[in-house]
């Protein structure tokens, strides 16, 4: 079964509400892996509109993301071009 999802419900590519408290969950967990000393290159499946993608990469990892919406990722990479 293939499910083509839609992402044009969304308003704008930036994080959501969902990001205050998952955000630093997940900093918490990949600073915890990584010491820093290295590029650290971090794989986001879900992306949606790349707005978590984008916070990560402003703190300095490498970020690829994957989304089976091809109008979320569309969006994703218009707002955010540095971010794959």
């Amino acid at each position: 079964m293939s499910v083509e999802l839609d992402a044009t419900t969304y308003v704008h590519a930036k994080p959501t509400t969902a990001h205050s408290y998952i955000l630093p969950a997940v900093l918490d967990a990949l600073e915890s892996h990584f010491d820093g000393s290295a590029k650290n290159d971090v794989f986001d499946l879900g992306c949606g509109t790349g707005g978590a993608a984008a916070a990560l990469a402003e703190r300095g990892y490498y970020v690829v993301g994957v989304d089976p919406s091809s109008d979320g990722i569309a969006k994703a990479n218009i707002n955010y071009p540095n971010c794959r």
